[in-house]
């Protein structure tokens, strides 16, 4: 039988964002919890849809937006190099609305291939 632990310690970045009743995806959603209290840095959670909790695995938090701009200085760079070298599409990740997509396409300046 695997071990059950009562308590995994996982890194969420700001706990503060955090709520009862917000949903918390792992593993591309293999498993779901709901946050029940949030107590300092403690998060503490019901499973609703258990499993094995593998080492590495993303981390989704579906109904927070989170206060974090579309495109870091990194990703700037990063797309820059990426319309010098030519490439097809761009691919953002973590959109929470419309403008993230906006914030994009002012970026590529007068270059235009698709964002998706």
């Amino acid at each position: 039988m695997p071990f059950q632990p009562e308590a995994v310690a996982l890194w969420l970045g700001d706990h503060q964002l955090m709520a009862a009743g917000q949903p918390l995806l792992l593993d591309d959603g293999r498993l779901r919890l709901r946050v029940t209290a949030v107590d300092g840095p403690d998060i503490r959670t019901t499973v609703e849809v258990g499993g094995e909790l593998r080492a590495h695995v993303g981390i989704n938090l579906p109904e927070l937006a989170a206060p974090i701009p579309a495109l870091t200085d990194k990703d700037r760079d990063d797309l820059a190099f990426a319309l010098a070298a030519g490439f097809d599409l761009v691919a953002l990740s973590f959109v929470q609305g419309p403008e993230d997509a906006r914030t994009v396409r002012e970026a590529m300046g007068s270059h235009r291939v698709p964002v998706i």
